[in-house]
């Protein structure tokens, strides 16, 4: 009789649980509780086998439910709880309790050790492979860095990016442990050390799922160290800065031309090449063109890039910004556009510059690049005056230029900031 009592036959016990309980409430989860209750006293130390063929339950399972005999198939309902409903549930809660959470759809288990419902697995978010790790970009000599890149991955909350100088990332740059850098597909790695050092990065993704595994693994060695008066590389990116992608090698030199030692480039920001004459009007040399404290370049050939609205008029109480210096955008910390008081220096003694002859003549090599028009952003005079911006304004519609021509070079007048003008940088 004992064997007899821990074999249940599911259609005549469900038959018996429907007598005492009301059929509208009635889930498979329901069954198995009431099994192991009504049974409890009968059972105690033995089996409960849930099935339609009357086989005995597995010797090593409390509960062992088989549908193969059964007609329509069968599965089984855990409790079904959403976040608000999960969180009543009153402590101490034991270890491993299960669930089933509903608002983000995944099984659930409580571990006490760290008082937490760890998710065992989500349904609709299952991940359709792992993150591919593209080549690095914007490999940056001055302050040396890189972009990290990898393509979408369908379903992915957020990245985890790894960065190392060993291939087999026993070790990681400093940060860069399984570092969380948010909904992105692409990543700024620097604190590098210059001079061909290779760094090895992978990834991975998150949701409610969990991780993936790791992407394949990209190696990036950084470029030559790099000091004033040597070239460096930059590749621009077309976006909020650059007006269209290229890369460009500046040539800079060490000059105490302001006063004080800086290093300045010996080409216009954005230009392919230092200009051959000060009256050369070619793109390459001219490089591209700023409105005051805007981020935006611009480039013109037969028309200009990129082609949007124009700002016709620019009013804010504002020197040139950190955030918006193109120099820095560009280049990283440390580089800037001149202040008023570092062109009015250069201009003046020894100097004594009186025209774009002698701004050509110096270790600068100012040329009359043109600008573009305030009104329509088309351009003018390239080839036959220069206008380079100063980070100072004079008031919220107007600001401090350095202006050459053929007769004249000064700081004295003031351009309003709708206009378009070159930029030099330098570094402190």
């Amino acid at each position: 009789m004992e064997n007899k009592m821990n074999i249940f036959y599911i259609d005549s016990f469900t038959k018996q649980v429907k007598k005492i309980l009301n059929p509208d409430n009635f889930t498979g989860i329901f069954v198995i509780v009431i099994c192991l209750l009504f049974f409890n006293l009968n059972i105690f130390s033995q089996g409960v086998g849930i099935n339609a063929t009357g086989a005995q339950p597995n010797s090593k399972a409390l509960l062992d439910i088989d549908v193969s005999g059964q007609n329509p198939k069968a599965g089984l309902l855990i409790p079904r709880l959403t976040d608000a409903q999960r969180n009543t549930i009153t402590a101490p809660i034991p270890e491993s309790l299960l669930i089933f959470n509903s608002t983000c759809n995944c099984f659930q288990a409580y571990n006490a050790d760290i008082s937490q419902w760890i998710n065992l697995g989500c349904l609709n978010c299952v991940f359709s492979g792992s993150v591919v790790a593209t080549a690095a970009t914007n490999v940056n000599q001055l302050n040396p860095s890189f972009s990290a890149n990898w393509t979408a991955l369908l379903g992915a909350d957020t990245y985890y990016l790894d960065v190392s100088t060993v291939s087999d990332f026993s070790s990681f740059l400093s940060g860069y442990q399984n570092l969380n850098v948010g909904n992105v597909l692409t990543y700024t790695v620097t604190g590098l050390t210059c001079g061909g050092t290779v760094y090895y990065y992978r990834v991975r993704a998150e949701n409610s799922c969990g991780f993936t595994s790791y992407s394949n693994t990209v190696s990036q060695a950084t470029s030559s160290c790099w000091s004033c008066g040597n070239t460096f590389q930059i590749t621009h990116i077309a976006g909020s800065v650059a007006p269209v992608t290229k890369t460009v090698t500046y040539g800079t030199v060490s000059t105490a031309i302001t006063g004080t030692t800086k290093c300045w480039i010996t080409q216009n920001l954005g230009a392919d090449n230092q200009a051959a004459t000060a009256t050369t009007t070619t793109e390459a040399a001219a490089g591209w063109y700023w409105q005051f404290n805007k981020p935006q370049g611009y480039k013109y050939t037969t028309s200009r890039t990129p082609a949007t609205a124009w700002i016709t008029s620019i009013d804010e109480a504002s020197d040139w910004t950190g955030a918006n210096d193109p120099c820095t955008l560009f280049f990283g910390t440390g580089w800037r556009l001149p202040t008023e008081t570092e062109w009015t220096n250069a201009d003046g003694a020894p100097q004594n510059w009186e025209s774009y002859s002698n701004t050509f003549s110096s270790v600068l090599k100012l040329h009359a690049a043109g600008y573009l028009l305030e009104t329509t952003g088309a351009i003018s005079s390239r080839g036959s005056s220069g206008r380079y911006w100063s980070s100072t304004q004079y008031n919220g519609t107007n600001s401090r230029v350095l202006s050459i021509t053929s007769f004249s070079c000064n700081l004295s007048t003031v351009w309003n900031k709708a206009y378009a003008f070159s930029v030099r940088c330098l570094k402190d």
